[in-house]
């Protein structure tokens, strides 16, 4: 859904680009590229990162360095709620489709 947005959107900001986060490397892991999308993107360092923490690190390394998150988090106990509150700590703006989902249904 994410995704689906930024596509959206790079049809009226041509100089939006949409990355795939991996996680793993891609050499360990080769995946293609989705349609819309404008390439991959491997954080630097994390080829030394134990597999069981590479998803949360990758995550954790883009809050680092983006200004705008969209996310999709609505379950509680999701790591997407903590990442999308990670995000708020370090001042991230954030739009969450998950809080949107919900208050349509209410």
């Amino acid at each position: 859904m994410a995704a689906r947005a930024v596509i959206s959107a790079k049809a009226l900001h041509p100089e939006i680009s949409l990355l795939l986060l991996l996680s793993y490397h891609p050499a360990e892991r080769p995946i293609e590229t989705p349609p819309g999308f404008d390439g991959t993107f491997y954080p630097p360092g994390m080829e030394s990162v134990p597999r069981r923490y590479a998803i949360v690190r990758a995550n954790r390394y883009m809050i680092d360095h983006v200004d705008y998150l969209i996310a999709y988090a609505w379950h509680p106990a999701s790591n997407a709620k903590e990442l999308t509150a990670y995000a708020l700590r370090k001042c991230v703006v954030v739009t969450n489709l998950g809080e949107i989902r919900e208050s349509k249904e209410e």
